[in-house]
């Protein structure tokens, strides 16, 4: 997973945060994306890919990882 939010502004206009496909759960190596920690912005554009995808367990996970 993991992800990137762009903040795109413009002095004295309203800020445009631009979040697609983030992640909110905090990982092992990687914070969680706090969306509600954005300061109201103007306009949020993001999208609903990931909404219902099951993540394996952690453990699992690792083992694939380290194979």
């Amino acid at each position: 997973m993991g992800g990137t939010i762009w903040k795109i502004s413009k002095t004295g206009e309203e800020d445009i945060y631009y979040a697609i496909d983030h992640n909110n759960k905090k990982e092992r190596h990687l914070n969680g994306c706090e969306v509600d920690k954005l300061n109201r912005p103007g306009i949020l554009i993001t999208n609903a890919l990931n909404a219902l995808y099951v993540q394996e367990k952690r453990r699992k996970r690792d083992e694939m990882l380290l194979g």
